[in-house]
C-alpha cells in the first residue's frame, strides 16, 4: 500500500441488526510471518457514506484495548507483536462501510487488512459481503483476499473478481481482464477459478448476484466470478490481471 500502489481498501456490508466488527490494519507483525517489506506504522480509518466515523493510529492507545486484545484472541485471530498496529472493535447498524489502510508516515510496503464478525451465533446481525481493493498485476503483484468458513455445514459463496465493470462507478485504470483463484489453506489445492465471469454458470451468478445486494457485471465484460460450494475451513482468494499482465485496480467480493 502507498506510494504508487495507492491505499487498500477493504468494504465490508452488514444485514439484519447491530453488528460488532473487529478491523485490522497490521503491518510490523506480518513481518514475524516472513513477510517482506511490512509497512511500520498503519493507520485505520472507516468510513460510511463517505464520512470517516472511526479512526485508529496505535491500537493500544484505544480505551477497549484491553478487549480487542481478549477479543482477538477469541476470535482466533494472531496476536500483535507491536503497539503500533491499528486495531478497532465497534458496533455498526446494517450499512455498507469501508476501511482504508494507509502508513501514517506515507511510507509503501505490505500491509494485512481483516475484518471479524466479533459476535457470537446469537447476534440479529451478519456480515453479508467482503471486499479488497488495490491495484493487482505487473509491479504490483497478486491482489489477495483470505476468508474462513466455521461451523459444521457447507457454505454457497458468490466470489468475484471486478475490474472492466468498475469503470462504470469512476474507478480509473482498470484491470481489464482479470482471473480469480480459490485455494484451500488447508490443503494448498485449488478449488475453483475463472477467467471470464459469464463461461459459466453465467444466469445463476447474476441472479444471485441481485439476490444478495451486489452490482450487476457488465454483460459480456471480462470480469470474473465463481458460483461456489465448500466446506468449512480457511480459503485464499487470488486476482491477477490474466494473460495481458498490465497493471491496474481490482475488486475482490465475498
Amino acid at each position: 500500500t502507498g506510494g504508487q500502489f495507492g491505499t487498500l481498501i477493504l468494504g465490508f456490508a452488514t444485514s439484519g441488526g447491530s453488528k460488532e466488527v473487529l478491523t485490522r490494519a497490521m503491518g510490523p507483525t506480518i513481518g514475524d510471518f516472513g513477510v517482506p517489506d511490512p509497512i511500520p506504522d498503519p493507520r485505520l480509518d472507516m468510513t460510511r457514506n463517505g464520512a470517516v466515523i472511526d479512526e485508529v493510529d496505535d491500537w493500544v492507545d484505544e480505551a477497549n484495548s484491553a478487549v480487542i486484545s481478549t477479543r482477538g484472541a477469541q476470535l482466533g485471530a494472531f496476536a500483535p507483536t507491536s503497539l503500533l498496529e491499528a486495531i478497532l472493535l465497534r458496533s455498526v447498524t446494517p450499512n455498507p462501510y469501508t476501511v482504508l489502510a494507509t502508513d501514517v508516515q506515507g511510507n509503501t510496503g505490505q500491509v494485512l487488512i481483516e475484518a471479524y464478525d466479533a459476535d457470537d451465533l446469537s447476534a440479529a446481525g451478519r456480515l453479508a459481503n467482503l471486499s479488497t481493493r488495490t491495484e493487482v498485476g505487473g509491479a504490483a503483484g497478486i491482489l489477495t483476499a483470505g476468508f474462513v468458513i466455521a461451523g459444521t455445514g457447507d457454505l454457497t459463496l458468490l466470489i468475484r473478481g471486478v475490474g472492466p465493470t468498475l469503470t462504470g462507478f469512476g474507478v480509473t485504470g482498470a484491470v481489464a481482464d482479470p482471473t480469480l483463484v480459490v485455494i484451500s489453506s488447508t490443503s494448498g489445492q485449488r478449488v475453483g477459478n475463472n477467467d471470464d465471469w459469464g463461461s459459466d454458470n453465467a444466469g445463476a451468478k447474476r441472479t444471485t448476484a441481485t439476490a444478495v445486494g451486489g452490482f450487476p457485471l457488465n454483460e459480456g465484460s471480462r470480469d470474473a466470478a465463481l458460483l461456489i460450494t465448500l466446506p468449512p475451513g480457511p480459503y485464499t482468494v487470488e486476482m491477477n490481471s490474466g494473460s495481458g499482465g498490465a497493471q491496474g485496480n481490482g475488486l475482490i467480493e465475498i
